[in-house]
């Protein structure tokens, strides 16, 4: 009998590069971890010094209890490098150091290739905030079984963990803190002008949160809305904040909030009735701009357009309100390598060191940036350097030689 040889079936050969390349990706991220926890040990954290106890290098305990420290300087490196922003290269490596030296099992596991990295940094995350008797235990319970082991059943070991691993007073006393909390999200919602709250309360706070709601939903029923009742109680919300903020002084501003509205008639946006709201960094519409501006107590103030090309000079180091409102437009977002902190909320960094025998125009649109508190302290007291080569766009050199264009659009690696 004669054996036929059959071809194999459409896409075998491609289906074997795939799995190549996935194990190919899955060992190249393993290698990042460990690499992670080498360069970690290479700078460890920083010992104080008088003279920059808080300008300095700062040392940054980013694990559990027991893993060691490491520089503030070193983290902003890595982070840019691997394309990250600061605060992510910060939770990356303390995930790293966790599983080095608090997960020894499962960190074991990662370096001999017998588990992805994703799988045991899932964990770390979860472990970080344990004591290192907790962190243990979960590490007994988890190394040799990650394969199988999902978020919740997960959540459970750690759960366990924490009870068997603290004293009951101290576990009672976290359980109650952890379970109070206010989170108000204004941007998931802003393309309807809608902010979301979630919030867990004490019972008794709660119970006067409810009279008040009540209260403030009946008074605008008496004033003549005739919205239903849900949407009055959430319109309420809004009454006892600014009832709270007129009467305490805590803002100066009409109405009780300031908004930032960006209106351009003949853009993709505008002919769509859509406005942008810098606040939320979102979008809303005239409709819903005309509402809140009929609201009693609102007043409207229209600044004058900038342009964002024009090169504004102030004389001294402090720049004039308009340059200042200038940078902030056009940069949007703090300028350094991978960060999104709003420019509103940053410092303006004097690109080139200010002087004050210098010559004039040293504050200027040529020679200003958004930097956000961090990044400003970083830049000055590390070696970081940049340049802007135009209105946006910034040439970075770090202190390992290491370059970044950054751009209206992102962060580009240039090294």
């Amino acid at each position: 009998m004669t054996a036929v040889l059959l071809p194999p079936p459409p896409g075998t050969t491609l289906l074997g590069r795939l799995v190549a390349r996935r194990e190919d990706a899955e060992q190249a991220e393993r290698d990042v971890l460990t690499l992670a926890v080498d360069y970690a040990a290479l700078h460890p954290a920083p010992g104080a010094t008088e003279d920059e106890s808080f300008y300095g290098d700062q040392p940054l305990e980013l694990a559990g209890a027991g893993a060691p420290g490491v520089s503030e300087f070193a983290v902003t490196e890595l982070a840019a490098a691997l394309g990250m922003s600061t605060e992510a290269g910060k939770r990356y490596l303390g995930t790293a150091l966790e599983l080095a030296h608090r997960l020894p099992r499962t960190w074991s596991r990662v370096v001999a290739g017998q588990v992805v990295a994703w799988r045991a940094r899932r964990v770390a995350e979860q472990t970080i905030h344990l004591s290192q008797t907790g962190a243990a235990h979960v590490d007994r319970k988890v190394a040799g079984q990650l394969d199988k082991i999902g978020p919740v059943t997960l959540g459970r070991l750690v759960e366990e963990a924490r009870i068997l691993s603290e004293e009951p007073e101290e576990g009672a006393t976290h359980d109650q803190q952890a379970t109070r909390a206010v989170q108000i999200d204004t941007a998931s919602g802003a393309v309807h002008g809608i902010a979301y709250l979630d919030a867990s309360l004490d019972t008794t706070d709660a119970l006067d949160l409810e009279k008040a709601l009540q209260a403030a939903a009946a008074a605008l029923k008496d004033q003549g809305s005739g919205l239903p009742l849900d949407i009055r109680r959430s319109q309420a919300l809004g009454v006892i904040a600014r009832d709270y903020l007129a009467r305490s002084g805590a803002t100066d501003t009409p109405g009780g909030i300031q908004l930032y509205v960006h209106y351009a008639p003949d853009s993709d946006l505008g002919r769509n009735n859509r406005i942008r709201l810098e606040n939320t960094r979102g979008l809303t519409t005239i409709d819903q701009i005309t509402e809140w501006l009929s609201r009693p107590g609102v007043t409207v103030k229209v600044t004058p357009v900038i342009d964002l090309n024009e090169t504004l000079v102030s004389n001294g180091y402090v720049p004039g309100p308009t340059l200042r409102e200038q940078v902030i437009l056009r940069d949007q977002i703090c300028a350094f390598p991978g960060c999104t902190t709003p420019a509103r909320r940053a410092d303006l960094d004097h690109i080139e060191p200010y002087h004050p025998d210098g010559p004039p125009g040293q504050t200027s649109s040529t020679n200003l940036a958004c930097l956000c508190r961090s990044h400003h302290r970083i830049k000055t007291h590390d070696n970081w350097t940049y340049r802007i080569l135009e209105p946006g766009t910034y040439l970075w050199r770090s202190p390992a030689g290491r370059s970044y264009l950054r751009t209206p659009a992102g962060t580009i690696n240039l090294s």
